[in-house]
């Protein structure tokens, strides 16, 4: 009995996925255990410096928690596009089977880290507000929702670009952690809110569609929170337009990059 193309692409991600998962976990010791471990010794870490520097909360919100719902979505866009880069030369020994196409191990990596991301998140805020005795409340819960299915179009995105141009270019395995990810970290409003920053500064910073998803998820989960002007329509345009500059990448170029 034939299948679908859907239905063959569906088998060959499944596959890739649990691959992926031995591949990722395998190595370490902790196992799971890593994917809370990690972005907890973050806050954990800037908790501290924020205590020895006599901050405590921002707009009511303790520290730790600000920390948690920032730090863990940020950590979920760099980790899964850093990992999109390299998807392709990773499985290249795959496409000798006509059934795996480049696109497939991205999704699969794509689908992993969603998980992790949503598991850890979870536990995170769950850890963080039992240990500060903190009643957690989701102000808007569908606000929340939607800002996070945002930040996955936008991850999908700009992960399928960086599969592509780092898959033709190799030298941005190099460059986009340096002149990216590492700025990102401290622009991105997961170490301190944008109202702290003076006004001058913000027509620069909203440019970067991360601060928006970030600003907008305190927003979304604290009741009382106080945000910059961030857009929820610029962040949807700008996970639009970065899915379908990634999809046309790869529709123009995969080709080349199965034969690099």
């Amino acid at each position: 009995m034939s299948r679908s193309p859907f239905e063959i692409q569906k088998a060959v991600v499944f596959a890739l996925f649990v691959r992926e998962l031995k591949t990722r976990f395998g190595k370490y010791r902790l196992g799971y255990a890593w994917a809370l471990l990690e972005p907890m010794a973050h806050v954990i870490i800037l908790s501290a410096i924020w205590s020895a520097m006599g901050r405590s909360e921002f707009s009511g919100i303790p520290v730790p928690l600000f920390l948690a719902t920032g730090i863990v979505p940020y950590l979920f866009f760099q980790r899964t596009t850093a990992n999109c880069m390299n998807a392709i030369e990773s499985n290249r020994g795959l496409f000798n089977y006509r059934q795996v196409r480049p696109i497939d191990p991205v999704i699969s990596r794509i689908i992993l880290e969603s998980m992790i991301y949503f598991v850890s998140y979870l536990m995170l805020l769950f850890v963080a507000g039992w240990f500060l005795d903190y009643d957690i409340g989701v102000h808007n819960l569908l606000g929340l929702i939607f800002i996070n299915a945002l930040l996955y179009l936008l991850t999908f995105g700009v992960g399928l670009t960086f599969s592509v141009y780092g898959t033709l270019y190799p030298e941005m395995m190099k460059l986009v952690p340096i002149l990216i990810f590492r700025p990102m970290y401290f622009m991105s409003g997961i170490l301190f809110p944008l109202i702290v920053i003076p006004t001058e500064y913000h027509h620069w910073l909203m440019w970067n569609p991360l601060l928006h998803i970030v600003e907008l998820n305190h927003l979304f989960f604290f009741r009382g929170f106080e945000s910059g002007d961030v857009s929820l329509l610029f962040v949807f345009l700008f996970a639009l337009a970065s899915t379908t500059f990634g999809l046309l990448s790869y529709r123009a170029n995969w080709v080349r990059m199965v034969a690099t």
